[in-house]
């Protein structure tokens, strides 16, 4: 009788057996999980620190992918027709708009814009020289390689072998890095160009380097230099060389034809347009505003990371 009331009592409590069981089970599944026992009350330090890890750097690629995709969308709208009378137009400069925005940014470019179209069976684009073409400052795909911010970017598993010299740069000079152009091999084996304002990227697009015969100089640390809006090379056959950034010796930045693949002489050529806006924000950081401008060279040449060329 006495076992009988007590059953129903306990029937007549809503809280016992949905509640308590569930709470039963998750207890025991707490402890199993955690790996406690009579003779150890606290958590497994490696099963714990590893899920620690993996949170820290879930959240910080999470935030990275955030911040890029909330970084303010730049463009700029340029024709063919108006680099006439400007170091782009030229002699020997191809001017078309695959030049001017970069062999393997064209089509992406194009294909964004909601007024032109790629006709790839027919292959024949739907713009010439008297359009205006709107391109971003970075390139839609570079989102993915470089970081938002430059304190971030600058501190990536990829710059490991770089920290030491960025560290002795800043150093020597007494000031930290904020402004600077920072120059990588990507990923997917394309080399690009980031530009860094205040430690906020400005502009990133694919670049051309030095081919192995001919190797850009990396891994290296240097201050930039404005020089020639309209410089020619001395070396090869007076090739033009606009909007021309000093790096180092012979090393320049300036505009030329690129795709992302290694195919110049030693420099470092940049699509036309992104060129012209790069020169002239280096430009008025250095003379106007005073600022140093940095560029950093990353290994470019993975087979050779001392490469001091």
């Amino acid at each position: 009788m006495e076992q009988q009331n007590r059953n129903n009592s306990l029937k007549r409590n809503p809280i016992y057996t949905p509640k308590i069981k569930t709470l039963i089970a998750w207890i025991a599944l707490t402890l199993n999980s955690c790996h406690l026992s009579a003779n150890q009350t606290s958590f497994n330090k490696d099963i714990f620190s590893q899920r620690i890890e993996k949170t820290i750097d879930n959240t910080s690629t999470t935030e990275n992918k955030e911040a890029i995709a909330n970084t303010p969308r730049k463009t700029k709208t340029k024709t063919i027709a108006s680099i006439e009378g400007t170091p782009l137009g030229m002699s020997w400069v191809r001017k078309n708009f695959r030049n001017m925005v970069g062999g393997c940014q064209y089509e992406d470019i194009i294909n964004r814009s909601q007024k032109y179209r790629i006709d790839k069976k027919n292959k024949r684009n739907f713009i010439d020289n008297y359009n205006a073409l709107e391109f971003p400052l970075i390139f839609e795909e570079l989102k993915q390689h470089f970081s938002s911010k430059l304190k971030r970017e600058r501190h990536k598993d990829d710059y490991k072998h770089m920290h030491n010299k960025i560290k002795t740069y800043e150093k020597e000079t007494g000031k930290s890095i904020e402004d600077a152009i920072l120059i990588k091999r990507c990923t997917n084996g394309k080399t690009a160009l980031a530009y860094y304002e205040g430690g906020e990227i400005q502009l990133a697009t694919y670049i051309s380097i030095g081919t192995s015969e001919n190797k850009t100089i990396s891994n290296r640390v240097y201050k930039a230099k404005i020089d020639k809006k309209y410089r020619r090379s001395s070396k090869y056959n007076n090739a033009p060389m606009p909007y021309s950034i000093h790096i180092t010796w012979g090393y320049f930045i300036h505009q030329g034809m690129s795709d992302g693949t290694d195919r110049s002489h030693w420099c470092i050529r940049v699509p036309g347009f992104y060129q012209e806006v790069l020169y002239e924000k280096v430009q008025t950081a250095i003379k106007n505003e005073k600022k140093d401008i940095v560029v950093i060279l990353d290994s470019l040449y993975p087979e050779n990371t001392n490469n001091t060329r």
